[in-house]
């Protein structure tokens, strides 16, 4: 394939984030040797996304750079992600958020990263919080910095389970194989103002599963932007459901990972199991829930074990069946 890096930047209203994140793109530095292209991926906007972002990189004459911007109409970042490799010309890409405001050199850095290991699919980096100058940083970010995907996963470089999907690279060939071998993705990223998640797990344990590494690498430094409208409580409470929901199809795949056969009624004991926790800590927590504490650790965790509870019930015997999609589809690629 063509040398270079196609960087795809899913959009949903990002009239205000997109400049920032065109700058630091546009000033990437070590890169006269590789050809970059970047792809606009317009996801149902209601703003002038579409616009800003022709204005914006009209600021910039850079002669190994593409520009393009495309739309994509069905809401969600799987279809905007998808949208944007359809456009793609080369193998190693790098997915950044519209928020994202990648270090002067992390083109380069992906680009050696791949070259130099090439059983590594998915690469991912170290995410500095970035705020507004009157934000007021709440007490409790320190504890959940990595539910927004910023701060060290390890002190060095090193194969990982998975890497968070802010700033995460993946080479294509192997990207587009893992849909021919396991079919559409089970979970979705967010969708408009839906806090979906789980979706760039689900792509690293795919890759794992077909024999590639997931690396991550401090190296791979970017900023990442916290409006403070998502520094609130609630915000996180949300995010934390997401995450919850993602749950029982992540935990079928690390079986089929790890080879551990499920019973007919696996869905049922960990739906029980769930529930007795919940039941559990309910009552525990209960005198701290009642009081006038602010945040409350507690209530992530009790609405983590009822969703995980009641999402093994509602999938049911669907669990065994998703289980041996997965497992029969290993056998039968051709890898």
């Amino acid at each position: 394939m063509l040398k270079g890096i196609s960087i795809i930047v899913c959009c949903y209203n990002s009239e205000k984030r997109l400049p920032e994140t065109l700058q630091y793109i546009a000033n990437q530095t070590g890169c006269d040797d590789l050809n970059i292209q970047v792809i606009i991926v317009d996801n149902a906007s209601a703003d002038q996304t579409k616009n800003v972002a022709i204005k914006e990189w009209e600021k910039y004459n850079l002669p190994n750079y593409t520009f393009t911007i495309v739309e994509e109409f069905k809401p969600g970042l799987s279809s905007a992600r998808e949208k944007g490799l359809t456009e793609s010309i080369y193998n190693y890409i790098v997915f950044c958020d519209d928020d994202n405001w990648l270090e002067e050199n992390y083109l380069t850095t992906v680009y050696q990263l791949f070259e130099g290991f090439p059983n590594t699919a998915v690469l991912g980096g170290l995410g500095e919080p970035a705020f507004s100058s009157d934000t007021v940083i709440p007490v409790w970010l320190d504890t959940y910095y990595n539910s927004y995907a910023v701060g060290k996963i390890h002190p060095k470089e090193c194969i990982v389970d998975s890497v968070q999907g802010a700033g995460m690279c993946i080479r294509k060939d192997v990207y587009l194989n893992i849909f021919k071998i396991f079919g559409p993705l089970l979970l979705s990223g967010r969708k408009g103002k839906k806090l979906s998640a789980g979706e760039d797990s689900e792509i690293c344990i795919r890759i794992r599963l077909i024999g590639y590494q997931v690396l991550y690498s401090p190296d791979l430094k970017f900023k990442h932007f916290l409006p403070a409208n998502r520094l609130t409580w609630s915000y996180l409470l949300k995010l934390h459901k997401g995450f919850a929901r993602s749950f029982v199809i992540l935990d079928i795949y690390k079986k089929a990972l790890n080879k551990e056969e499920i019973g007919s009624f696996y869905w049922l004991r960990k739906s029980v199991y769930n529930f007795l926790l919940f039941t559990k800590y309910l009552v525990l927590y209960l005198p701290n829930l009642l009081s006038k504490t602010k945040y409350k650790r507690e209530e992530i965790l009790l609405s983590n074990w009822f969703i995980f509870s009641t999402n093994y019930f509602t999938y049911n015997f669907k669990v065994n069946k998703i289980y041996n999609q997965i497992t029969n589809a290993i056998k039968n690629a051709t890898i």
